[in-house]
């Protein structure tokens, strides 16, 4: 069984007990400890400098000088005119100065500046905890403040209990401003060239200025960083404007900060907001400045300013409560200011980017713009400034600053109690809110059309995307924005135009693809811009609408909807893409209409099964399923066939729809004509034998040719060339080509040179003809001084011209120039080329009055002489020729010659005769059946023959001639080649 105990006694009951009979001790504070963990708490770079800066700020500072004293590798003090910051590269830091010209420290501030928490008590102040002054412990064991006439040093007494000194300056060091000097505790080495990180911890073997290598840790100032963070930090200084740094009193840095308003501060009638969210502030008035930023000695930029003066109207419980955690009532006026970049500056600086310019100066102005550029990306990069910048972002491109209550150690806002979770809140709708007054006055002072560029510039500020590390922080900001949702955004109001209008967000769409910009004639988002976080979130607030796929297919079905074939291609490309299903793409293609041009006929989709892969021309009327050449030299085989549904349209449909009976008017219409040939001319070496028999059938029948004598069948006309110019013929008008201009690897381009061109051979192949003989001649006889061999090798590079018809006419025509000899002298004459004779029958046969060609030295075995044989030239005589000239020479004899046979000489065309008997006359001998005489011969004693003459020619022994079949061997003429030929 459980025992049971008393109830402990109450608090109140315990409380009283101690306090009248309990041991009396005093709390001890030890004070290196606690402050040592107030330092932990302040983890961020610079955080020494930026409690000193804000220090300045609050007492009406208007410049902050920040000194360095360094020891340098050859350790000079010298104060040279051509020293540079590069000279204290890698140099030790031993001593910092922060001079201000602030007001002078009171016996109020004396008094504070030596308590911790005791924050000050102005209401208007930054400093909320009265523990940021001694952030400089962590520099230094034992700072020293002069401020006007006094100064005081902190001392440690058992490295436990903190201690000040506080005395009079003589009247010589006595001035106007504050000074706060940190010998440094720890080893700092300065550098000045610029690192990803504000402040490296580096170890290993590093050599230092006038040290042997050392592996010791120590700590580095970057030059660079620096200059960027006392820039970042003059956005917001409420009357701070110039920062210097100095090194051994030698000025590396100064940049100064100016206003120049843009308007006058308007009345809160011009500013629609009037209050915030919650109706904790009364807005009262908003000005606009811009707030130049310029480095002596180099480069300036200007950057925005907007500032709102705001009441605040907390009900007394809320002021009492805040009282209690701060130990101050909240103001009764605040600001709440934003800065950011002008259009200008955000392209100046993408361009910069793209340049992948790295000059120091770009990078230190890239602190305070509230934007990140990357290649041609430009993102948020905007903080919220609690009097300095904090590593909070804002989550917009805008730096933010008001009367916010950060957590202790100033670098996040406290969203942990209530009350101040509220006013912070409040604040940063407010900003939301000021922000989107913004974004409002843009587009109303912009109504004029602006390009995509343009517009993806003047949202760059406005984009939106999680805030860090607190993402409360961003997606507050981003509520006061909307809170109104009567917004204008900039869209396109037509495909053809890429201008973009003001329009309201919430009768907009957002497009989803690059092509949908071109096709779709809604209001809408160009692809671009709607790819921005700016409008991602007007879609998730549902402020925009989606250009989805059933909005699409209800636009498109729409009858008064249709496309111009721009708008088609596009929406053709967008259907290729990947997400697009079949089934939908289908639907689509079922109820699109276009037109090529606004004045052309409706085409209608769903109609089409083919496409034309021959790029036919326009000219030419194609069958109602097949998808134009115009239209579909647009799109790629695989758009074509796997997104329009289509297939290609062969060769041979091609073929038998134009042969066709009800087709071949199109020969008859001058423009159709000659693009029908043409099209057949570039497919001429991809047609089917089939396919080609049939055209040649179909065409060789048809006057189908234009020509200088109208229209003409094939075979009745010539394709141009010189020797044809000036002869009355049919010569061909089409513009004609030797090139190939086969496009079996069709690639739509229709708008090429040879569109219209039909190719010579293809003429050729078509039965046209090349060459004309009495043109030839016309053309020779013009140029009568050209010799023979000329003339020839002309004719050889015409025969690939000629038809067979052609070479056929060349051997039947007069037109080759033979020359002999007789008793008057030359002969020449025109002749056709097989009454001639090469000159080496003539020379041979000593036979001066025969017809030869004028070419004495032609040799045999040359192209020229093989030509000329082909034509008909001869290189023999006729058998019966050759026999008459037997006997012409024979009896040319003279008698005494005849009666004495060892004078007697063989006729020299008998001993042709012999000599090419088996190579020229021995097929013809069997046939010809000679009865000449020609034979030379003597006749025996006895006399037999029945001829008178011959008798008496036998009487006289003289050499006679007889016939073959008269003889027999031995008793003709003993000349022993006769014996051997018969």
């Amino acid at each position: 069984m459980a025992t049971s105990s008393a109830p402990p006694p109450s608090a109140d009951a315990l409380r009283n007990a101690v306090r009248n009979g309990g041991k009396k001790e005093i709390v001890r504070t030890h004070m290196r400890n606690l402050i040592d963990k107030m330092l932990a708490r302040y983890s961020s770079e610079f955080v020494v400098c930026r409690e000193l800066i804000q220090n300045a700020d609050d007492v009406g500072a208007t410049w902050f000088h920040f000194e360095i004293t360094c020891r340098t590798c050859n350790d000079f003090r010298r104060q040279s005119s051509d020293t540079s910051e590069i000279d204290f590269h890698n140099s030790c830091i031993t001593e910092i100065c922060a001079t201000n010209n602030g007001r002078e420290f009171t016996e109020t501030d004396w008094k504070r500046v030596t308590a911790i928490a005791e924050g000050n008590t102005d209401v208007d102040s930054v400093g909320q905890f009265g523990v940021g002054f001694f952030s400089v412990f962590s520099l230094c064991e034992e700072p020293i403040i002069i401020s006007g006439k006094k100064f005081m040093e902190f001392t440690w007494q058992d490295n436990r209990i903190l201690k000040t000194y506080l005395r009079e300056l003589s009247t010589k060091k006595q001035s106007q401003s504050t000074s706060i000097c940190l010998t440094l505790n720890k080893k700092y080495i300065l550098l000045n060239h610029p690192t990803t990180e504000h402040v490296e911890i580096l170890t290993g073997n590093h050599r230092l200025p006038n040290e042997e290598t050392t592996n010791e840790t120590f700590l580095t100032l970057n030059l660079s960083d620096l200059k960027s963070y006392f820039t970042k930090v003059l956005s917001f200084t409420k009357y701070i404007n110039e920062f210097v740094i100095k090194i051994n009193d030698t000025i590396v840095f100064e940049i100064q900060k100016t206003k120049i308003c843009k308007t006058m501060p308007m009345s809160i009638v011009n500013f629609d907001v009037k209050k915030s969210m919650n109706n904790m502030l009364r807005f009262e008035s908003l000005s606009q400045n811009e707030q130049t930023f310029a480095i002596t000695n180099g480069p300036c930029i200007t950057l925005n300013h907007i500032s709102v003066k705001a009441s605040v109207v907390v009900n007394t419980e809320f002021q009492q409560k805040i009282r209690q955690i701060l130990k101050k009532n909240l103001p009764s006026t605040i600001h709440i200011e934003l800065l950011y970049a002008p259009n200008s500056i955000i392209k100046q600086q993408q361009q910069i980017q793209l340049a992948r310019n790295n000059d120091n100066n770009a990078r230190i102005f890239n602190s305070i713009i509230p934007l990140k550029f990357h290649e041609e990306k430009t993102t948020p990069a905007g903080y919220i400034f609690i009097g300095l910048g904090t590593q909070q972002s804002t989550g917009i491109g805008m730096h933010v600053f008001s009367h916010f209550i950060p957590t202790i150690e100033r670098e996040n806002l406290d969203f942990q109690d209530p009350y101040i979770l509220q006013w912070n809140r409040e604040l940063l709708l407010s900003a939301g809110q000021i922000a989107r007054y913004v974004y409002d006055q843009f587009m109303i002072n912009n109504t004029s059309i602006i390009t995509k560029q343009e517009a993806l510039l003047s949202i760059s500020s406005f984009q939106f995307q999680p805030s860090v590390p607190n993402n409360k922080i961003g997606n507050t900001i981003q509520s006061g924005f909307f809170d109104d949702t009567k917004l204008f955004v900039r869209v396109l109001k037509s495909t053809d135009n890429p201008g973009l209008h003001i329009f309201l967000s919430k009768n907009s769409y957002l497009s989803s693809s690059e092509h949908m910009d071109s096709f779709l004639r809604v209001p809408l988002i160009p692809f671009e811009l709607s790819q921005t976080h700016f409008f991602t979130i007007l879609r998730e607030r549902g402020l925009i609408n989606n250009a989805d796929y059933q909005f699409i297919e209800q636009k498109l079905s729409e009858s008064s909807s249709i496309l111009i074939l721009n708008e088609f291609i596009q929406l053709v490309h967008y259907l290729s893409t990947s997400k697009i299903t079949n089934e939908w793409s289908q639907r689509i293609l079922s109820v699109v209409r276009f037109r090529e041009t606004i004045r052309s006929d409706i085409i209608i989709m769903k109609n089409f099964k083919f496409y034309d892969p021959f790029n036919v021309p326009s000219v030419l009327k194609l069958p109602q399923s097949i998808l134009p050449a115009s239209i579909a030299i647009h799109f790629s085989g695989e758009e074509l066939q796997s997104r329009l549904y289509l297939t290609p349209w062969s060769l041979t449909e091609l073929t038998d729809y134009y042969l066709h009976a009800d087709q071949r008017y199109i020969f008859l219409l001058p423009k159709a004509n000659v693009q029908l040939l043409s099209l057949f001319s570039k497919q001429l070496y991809q047609f089917q034998e089939s396919e080609w028999n049939k055209i040649l059938l179909t065409l060789s029948g048809i006057k189908c040719i234009q020509t200088t004598r109208g229209m003409k069948i094939p075979s009745e006309s010539y394709i141009p060339s010189k020797t044809l110019s000036s002869y009355d013929i049919p010569i061909i008008k089409f513009n004609t080509t030797e090139e190939d201009i086969n496009d079996s690897e069709n690639n739509y381009s229709s708008h090429n040179s040879l569109d219209a061109f039909i190719s010579i051979e293809f003429l050729k192949r078509l039965g046209c003809r090349t060459f004309h003989l009495g043109s030839f001649v016309e053309s020779q006889s013009l140029s009568s001084n050209e010799t023979i061999e000329i003339l020839i090798q002309k004719l050889m590079q015409e025969r690939k011209n000629m038809t067979d018809a052609d070479f056929s006419a060349l051997k039947q025509k007069r037109w080759l120039q033979g020359t002999a000899h007789d008793s008057t002298g030359k002969i020449n004459r025109q002749c056709v080329p097989q009454e001639l004779y090469f000159p080496s029958v003539a020379i041979e046969l000593n036979w001066p009055t025969l017809l030869v060609i004028d070419w004495p030295d032609i040799k045999s075995t040359s192209q020229q002489y093989l030509f000329l044989k082909q034509l008909g030239v001869r290189e023999v005589p006729d058998l019966s020729l050759l026999i008459d000239r037997i006997s012409q020479e024979h009896n040319a004899k003279s008698s005494n010659e005849k009666k004495n046979q060892h004078k007697y000489q063989l006729p020299k065309a008998l001993s042709y005769f012999i000599k090419y008997f088996q190579q020229h006359y021995s097929s013809l001998w069997t046939t010809a059946h000679i009865n000449q005489l020609f034979l030379p011969s003597r006749s025996p004693t006895t006399i037999t023959n029945d001829d008178d003459d011959n008798n008496n020619n036998h009487r006289n022994n003289e050499v006679i001639l007889s016939k073959a079949h008269q003889l027999f061997q031995g008793i003709v003429s003993h000349d022993m080649s006769l014996n051997i030929f018969i």
